[in-house]
């Protein structure tokens, strides 16, 4: 649980967000499903919540009093953070429903060194960096972990070599491609077609 002050509408601004940070919080917006509302939350006890497994994709419930009171579940939208010292100053927030699907955004992680790149001297080439799933809001995953060790030149992953529950949609057709090992006589070709995507 997120516990949030509500704010005014339209109380934003350099000096509103200055004075939310000088109280050890961080401006934050909730975007619900009657409105909008302007929160200040900890972002220490934020942080906190996105170091569970699920990270970004945790269900969070938020509970907010101030100028106006309530109680919902939510996912992090977006977080902006410092340039330098990547603290949180910011964050968004989307009211969900447990039982409702939501569209998500989960990092792709290749995991080993492919049989050819290290030993066929292949190259490799990675077409996404994350996908898009709808799926129930407490199973969306922190991460797709895709296993490359046994990938040979001239082989490629596709999106249905990801295994999900029954429930769960990629956005982006199965067949799309995930990652493939050229040799390098096709690395020209190859970089000019990855480039344009």
């Amino acid at each position: 649980t997120l516990h949030a002050t509500s704010r005014k509408d339209g109380d934003s601004g350099k000096k509103v967000a200055k004075a939310i940070r000088a109280a050890g919080n961080i401006p934050a917006i909730l975007y619900g499903k009657s409105g909008n509302v302007s929160l200040a939350v900890s972002p220490k006890e934020l942080t906190n919540l996105l170091m569970s497994d699920t990270r970004l994709n945790t269900v969070i419930k938020l509970q907010y009093d101030g100028v106006t009171k309530g109680e919902v579940f939510t996912i992090v939208k977006e977080v902006q953070r410092d340039v330098i010292t990547r603290e949180l100053v910011h964050a968004d927030f989307l009211e969900v429903a447990l039982d409702k699907p939501v569209l998500a955004k989960v990092p792709l992680v290749f995991e080993g060194t492919a049989v050819g790149v290290k030993i066929e001297g292949g190259k490799l080439f990675k077409r996404e960096e994350f996908l898009m799933i709808r799926t129930l809001p407490e199973q969306v995953p922190a991460q797709f972990s895709v296993d490359i060790t046994e990938l040979h030149a001239g082989e490629s992953l596709s999106i249905s070599d990801i295994k999900v529950d029954d429930h769960s949609i990629f956005e982006k057709p199965l067949n799309s491609e995930l990652v493939t090992i050229r040799m390098k006589g096709a690395e020209e070709e190859e970089e000019e077609e990855y480039e344009m995507i």
